[in-house]
């Protein structure tokens, strides 16, 4: 657990990495923040994307028209934030996920299969020549399980996690 953070028990590194790799296998989509090239702003956008179950490296299509491509570009880092559907409770109750990182196009085997099977609607768009793969390397996960239970993991932590 990092300084400034709950004083309460926290859970070992292996049980929140297991809850954030389920977190994020069970999601589909999530805000992807960059950086805009003029000032170096945030920019925020909505995304869908696929995880490979091997890995913890979030699989992204995106369109070289939009801007957080652009972005990326400029510079790829990035941050995904991914939440758990809140139902009925109040959503800052709801647990997720911020995955700090850098983005970089990517043409490993199979990766559309992975994608698509997440997404199959894509496959309508994801085949023309503006759109790219892009694997999220996750270094941070900064994860809220819900009111004061906050724990940040390094990249090891989190893919040492075993499900």
């Amino acid at each position: 657990m990092s300084s400034g953070e709950s004083s309460l028990q926290a859970p070992s590194p292996e049980v929140v990495g297991r809850a954030v790799k389920k977190l994020i296998g069970a999601s589909r989509h999530g805000v992807l923040a960059t950086l805009l090239p003029e000032g170096g702003g945030p920019y925020a956008s909505l995304v869908n994307f696929a995880v490979d179950e091997n890995e913890c490296a979030p699989i992204l299509l995106l369109s070289q028209l939009a801007w957080h491509t652009r972005n990326i570009a400029a510079d790829n880092r990035g941050c995904l934030l991914v939440t758990e559907e809140p139902g009925a409770k109040d959503v800052l109750a709801a647990a997720r996920v911020s995955l700090l990182g850098t983005l970089r196009p990517t043409e490993r085997n199979g990766i559309d299969a992975v994608y698509f099977r997440a997404h199959p609607s894509a496959r309508s768009y994801g085949r023309f020549s503006d759109f790219r793969f892009y694997e999220f390397n996750v270094d941070t996960a900064h994860y809220v399980a819900g009111f004061g239970q906050i724990v940040t993991l390094g990249r090891a932590q989190l893919i040492n996690a075993t499900s």
